[in-house]
């Protein structure tokens, strides 16, 4: 009886070793990509209101403080090189965030955060067919702060850095350029942009799909102020 136990124990113990292996071979499998796209066109749309509204332009107090809100979308796509291959790539951001602005001396200063809303997907076509892909969606948070000048009324030079971040994904961007001002509601940015999208490779084993791509190119983009 002993004996039997003992065979019994030692085969289930070899069967649970081999579903056990069997599935972290089975994880093992993942669609990674890393990659640069250089030269790329990365648009975007803007619109910032403040519920008590002044022009910090305007003589006032050397400091001058106001509560504003931001919401925007930003979109990029484009391709790069990996192994030989081409795969395509999209990552589009919307957010609605807190940026309060402090004003000195025609240097405004502005933080952000709150929620954001990112899709990125990553995929390498062969003959119209997706041989790989990797995609991942949600919701996130973004933080980040913006730094500009506002010397004169129809250019504003300006820095921005925002990074957002969810569970399955980042999308990290920086940008330094102008901001021309048609009017005081309406303005055009024109910058230099870099960008990573990122989708993190976060399922039980630790292994999955995955990509980094960083993106450089000429930002361009609407501004809205109200």
């Amino acid at each position: 009886m002993p004996i039997c136990s003992s065979t019994t124990f030692r085969s289930a113990a070899n069967i649970a070793l081999s579903v056990a292996l069997l599935a972290l071979t089975g994880c093992t499998f993942g669609n990674h990509f890393r990659g640069t796209d250089r030269g790329a066109l990365m648009p975007s749309a803007r619109i910032q209101w403040s519920p008590r509204q002044s022009d910090s332009r305007k003589d006032g107090p050397p400091v001058q403080y106001r509560s504003t809100f931001e919401a925007g979308v930003t979109r990029v796509e484009g391709d790069f090189v990996q192994d030989g291959l081409r795969p395509d790539y999209k990552a589009t951001l919307g957010h609605a965030v807190f940026a309060p602005e402090l004003t000195w001396g025609g240097v405004r200063l502005s933080p952000r955060i709150g929620p954001a809303y990112g899709e990125i997907e990553v995929a390498q076509i062969e003959v119209a067919d997706v041989s790989a892909r990797a995609s991942e969606s949600g919701v996130g948070a973004m933080v980040g702060v913006e730094a500009s000048w506002q010397g004169w009324s129809w250019c504003e030079p300006y820095v921005r850095y925002t990074d957002t971040r969810s569970i399955d994904w980042r999308v990290g961007r920086f940008e330094v350029g102008v901001d021309l001002r048609a009017s005081d509601e309406v303005g055009f940015q024109i910058a230099y942009a870099r960008q990573t999208s990122e989708i993190v490779d976060a399922t039980l084993f630790g292994i999955g799909d995955s990509a980094h791509i960083e993106t450089e190119g000429i930002h361009i983009g609407l501004s809205l102020r109200f």
